[in-house]
């Protein structure tokens, strides 16, 4: 299962440069093709202002958002498990299962457990 999931993600890696570095250019040239290049365009530089102003001009909206943003990361981090048994997503009936299963009752397991439980 690790090969394969280095296979999907290599391919998913793959298929992301591609989008980004040559599909995403071409997409965007055939949207803002005009004259003038899509910088230059007065649309742009307004929205830039626009932007720019928004943050500069509301400095207690700004901070408000951020200490939002903190609290919400805190609290989703706070919520993560780390789980290192993943053989319970294996079936019983599956290679993967019978060979994880005969290291966790003869060999000794697959990770220690000592800072969990405690070794004594």
């Amino acid at each position: 299962p690790v090969i394969e999931f280095g296979k999907m993600m290599s391919v998913g890696m793959v298929f992301a440069f591609l989008f980004t570095f040559t599909l995403l250019p071409a997409m965007l040239s055939i949207i803002f093709s005009t004259s003038k290049s899509f910088i230059e365009t007065n649309n742009f530089e307004s929205i830039l202002d626009t932007l720019k102003d928004l943050a500069l001009g509301n400095t207690k909206l700004n901070v408000f958002i951020f200490v939002l943003l903190f609290l919400g990361l805190v609290v989703g981090s706070s919520t993560l498990k780390v789980e290192n048994r993943f053989i319970d997503y294996f079936d019983e009936s599956t290679e993967i299962f019978q060979g994880m299963k005969l290291l966790d009752e003869q060999l000794g397991g697959t990770a220690p457990t000592c800072w969990t439980v405690g070794c004594d």
